[in-house]
């Protein structure tokens, strides 16, 4: 399964950048001015969005293996025809770019989905003795949700490490050719430009960090609200999946001369960002649970069984104030070694 889903991304990933490259030369061919490339770019985002929460719905009800398949499936085939398509209207290389964003965000959801079931909490109790049983499932607290610093400050990291991010995936190949002059069809593709062994090096350490940055507000949904950790990721991954429309026709406007002054400029815009979410998150973040992410009414304690077996462990209920129910035998729970059925 991990070296399943590591290809998968691979795969993934190269289908989303690969135009971005090949843009470059197709340029030569279809003259599409500065604005229009830009837009072709970020089209790929207005599917990416749509996806975002179906994915996992689509996985329950389909089956996971079977959307990762067809999302594949339609992610090359858009990929494929897309040079045919480009030659008959621009138009359809927007729809293309839309379908593959819709295909490419459908396979990453869905793939994601499986680790997110792992943090959704469904606790049933059942009281044998009053012939009862109480259902409690995790209900998402909007409201407090909305309201929490650990949120915001999450959220404020990921639209910003984004805008870099979505950025470079887009806009780099661009840079290359017109600011530092190489020649991506040829496998040397060097021409005459001064520090630009430099400038590849700073690149190269800036998407290094960008994905160091992941281990940071990319999980710390589970720190903070372990039990909401799929739903805050989709709300916050789909929030930032806007820098990604927007970034790729900001770049566009500011180097309508493709000058390497004009490209700095994009480069401050991204370090504007980086900072703003550094000091955000480094500020505002949080590594301790919630108070609005924690049970109100139950909680189960783990305590070893010193005289049977220390690989035992057994379940009590626990009040409001932290103690132990005296009482649980009584109401029909019993002490049982972890592992072992109760009925």
């Amino acid at each position: 399964m991990a070296y399943s889903a590591f290809w998968g991304f691979v795969f993934v990933y190269s289908l989303r950048v690969n135009i971005s490259v090949a843009m470059v030369c197709m340029h030569a061919e279809f003259d599409w001015d500065k604005t229009l490339r830009s837009s072709m770019l970020a089209s790929f985002f207005y599917g990416y969005i749509v996806t975002q929460i179906p994915g996992g719905w689509l996985a329950d009800k389909f089956g996971g293996k079977r959307v990762l398949g067809i999302a594949m499936l339609i992610s090359s085939i858009a990929t494929i025809i897309l040079p045919v398509c480009a030659r008959q209207s621009y138009i359809a290389v927007y729809v293309l770019r839309v379908i593959l964003g819709l295909a490419t965000e459908l396979w990453l959801e869905t793939s994601q989905h499986f680790l997110q079931q792992e943090f959704y909490v469904k606790m049933v109790l059942t009281m044998d003795g009053d012939q009862s049983s109480i259902s409690q499932t995790a209900r998402v607290p909007w409201k407090s949700i909305l309201t929490s610093r650990a949120v915001w400050a999450c959220l404020t990291a990921h639209i910003c490490n984004n805008w870099t991010n979505y950025t470079l995936l887009t806009s780099l190949p661009a840079f290359m050719k017109e600011a530092l002059h190489f020649d991506i069809k040829q496998r040397t593709g060097f021409m005459s430009c001064n520090q630009r062994y430099l400038a590849v090096a700073f690149l190269s350490l800036a998407v290094m960090f960008t994905g160091l940055c992941r281990a940071g507000y990319n999980c710390n949904h589970v720190d903070f609200a372990p039990k909401y950790a799929g739903v805050l990721f989709g709300l916050t991954n789909t929030l930032a999946t806007i820098p990604g429309m927007v970034a790729p026709i900001v770049a566009g406007a500011l180097t309508p001369n493709q000058s390497p002054e004009e490209w700095r400029n994009v480069f401050y815009v991204c370090a504007g960002f980086d900072l703003f979410g550094a000091l955000m998150f480094g500020f505002f973040s949080s590594g301790e649970l919630e108070p609005w992410a924690r049970d109100p009414d139950v909680e189960f304690e783990v305590e070893p069984d010193k005289e049977v077996d220390k690989q035992n462990v057994f379940f009590y209920t626990k009040n409001k104030d932290n103690s132990l129910d005296q009482s649980a035998e009584n109401k029909g729970f019993e002490k049982v070694p972890n592992g072992q059925d109760t009925n």
